[in-house]
């Protein structure tokens, strides 16, 4: 049983150096901020009658970075406030505006390659989306506002790059579900578009 403990220690230990030799921390906090590309629903059009398109997309968060000792493994959860603007382009006056904010839970697991002062990551994992939150602007479009009120369960993929404290990623949205659009999941459909975001944060 000693013998056991001893070896434990001793990997701990080992670990530990290997971190502070790579200037590797177990935990790291995170901010950021970015952008997300717009999503239009133009095959619908025909069926709905309107065409929403996004104006534009984009949010800010936070990160808890957990990187696994010896390994260039780390698991990424994060926490996002989204600020979404869509336009109906049949209607073309500010009725037609719909703003709403929605906030969503990426779990990301990563590789990173490198040191404290330079490192590429790669990284995937689900998106738990937890549907539209606070004050909202559907532009009198129920069908559309109960679509992001709802919750789903999407996927991320990308990669990255850290210089220091700063962090940049490019990542892929995409969503397990692909189905045809029709005028009843019209507005489901414009929910699971996929797009590509990208960010700039400070990591602690």
């Amino acid at each position: 049983m000693k013998k056991i403990l001893l070896v434990a220690l001793s990997l701990v230990i080992s670990a530990g150096v290997a971190n502070a030799d790579n200037g590797k921390r177990l935990l790291q906090f995170g901010l950021h901020g970015g952008l997300i590309s717009t999503a239009s629903l133009d095959e619908a059009t025909e069926d709905v009658g309107h065409t929403f398109e996004a104006a534009s997309s984009y949010y800010a968060g936070l990160a808890l970075r957990v990187n696994v000792p010896i390994l260039p493994i780390y698991i990424q959860p994060e926490l996002d406030y989204m600020w979404h603007n869509y336009t109906n382009e049949a209607l073309g006056d500010e009725n037609s505006k719909a703003t709403f904010n929605t906030m969503r839970a990426p779990v990301l697991v990563g590789i990173g390659l490198g040191g404290k002062a330079f490192k590429i990551r790669a990284n995937a994992g689900p998106v738990f989306d937890f549907g539209a939150v606070g004050d909202n602007n559907f532009a009198g479009w129920e069908e559309f506002g109960k679509t992001f009120e709802k919750s789903t369960i999407s996927w991320t993929a990308g990669a990255g790059i850290d210089l220091g404290k700063l962090s940049v990623d490019f990542r892929y949205n995409g969503d397990f579900a692909d189905q045809d659009v029709d005028f009843e999941n019209a507005f489901d459909k414009m929910n699971q578009q996929s797009s590509w975001s990208i960010s700039l944060g400070l990591m602690f």
